[in-house]
């Protein structure tokens, strides 16, 4: 049974319509839309990923300024360099290294968590040449690598969004994802995908509870047994999994009994993320002017 205190599922998964317009900002690209890639097979397991209209867009991004300059981040890695090194030549050594790294990551042998032992370790063996490269982007954010380069445009596309405190290894993911059509836009955005997982969902039996807000965590001799949602009713459970905030779960959820060492650093030392704030505009007029 899934319990969902909204009237609709997906948490943050959603989008607003608004007449014709739909404003949505939590999918940007679907990872492991691939047939041959490893994630493939996990999204086979909860949706219909082939009933999914899949579009793959030939610009990751672009950076565009008030006297017309343009710089195009395309997802084909080839064609992202040649982009780069004609607007920015004076940063060619670091761009080499940029689209190199990228086309490193193509085929990374991404750990499957459900692997047992002894294969799990034969998995990390091959991660093994990754280790420098993983261990060098990993350590420097996306807005402090663009102060390396020379060239506004390319300093503006590292350093002009909400995601720029993001170490820089996840954005070389996207774009190897990207370079390999394995990540790939899909129309409806995350709404689009939760249909189609409550679909499987309901196919193979789940319940959904909509408006069922849970306040409670039961447990007894320290082991899950059930929930209680707002107005008292109880519903026993063999395994509780929690999809709401960390925070609440621990503190409020459990109600602070289940706290060590670990948990209190991470609340502690750890750095928040900003707040983000999206204002969505469906404007009903040309906009060449």
């Amino acid at each position: 049974m899934l319990l969902e205190q909204h009237d609709s599922p997906g948490g943050l998964a959603t989008s607003w319509q608004r007449g014709d317009y739909t404003f949505e900002t939590c999918l940007h690209w679907l990872t492991g839309v691939d047939p041959k890639g490893r994630l493939n097979s996990r999204w086979r397991e909860v949706l219909d990923i082939d009933g999914l209209h899949l579009v793959f867009p030939e610009e990751f991004a672009r950076v565009e300024t008030e006297q017309g300059e343009c710089l195009r981040i395309y997802a084909n890695v080839d064609r992202l360099e040649a982009e780069l090194l004609t607007k920015a030549p004076e940063d060619a050594s670091e761009i080499r290294h940029l689209t190199s790294a990228i086309r490193r990551l193509a085929g990374f042998p991404m750990p499957d968590p459900s692997e047992k032992w002894p294969r799990r370790g034969l998995a990390l063996l091959r991660l093994l040449p990754y280790l420098p490269m993983l261990r060098q982007w990993s350590r420097v954010s996306i807005q402090d690598y663009g102060k390396g380069f020379s060239n506004p445009l390319l300093r503006c596309f590292f350093g002009g969004d909400d995601i720029t405190q993001l170490s820089m290894i996840a954005l070389l993911f996207s774009l190897s994802w990207m370079n390999d059509c394995d990540a790939a836009y899909v129309v409806g955005g995350g709404q689009a995908i939760i249909r189609a997982i409550r679909q499987r969902f309901e196919q193979l039996g789940g319940q959904l509870r909509l408006g069922a807000k849970v306040e409670k965590i039961l447990v007894k001799q320290d082991l899950t047994a059930g929930v209680q949602v707002v107005g008292g009713e109880i519903i026993a459970a063999d395994w509780v999994i929690s999809a709401s905030d960390v925070h609440a779960t621990i503190y409020q959820l459990l109600d602070g009994k289940y706290i060590d060492r670990t948990i209190e650093n991470m609340f502690r030392n750890l750095k928040t993320f900003p707040s983000y704030l999206q204002v969505s505009l469906g404007v009903a007029a040309p906009l060449s002017e």
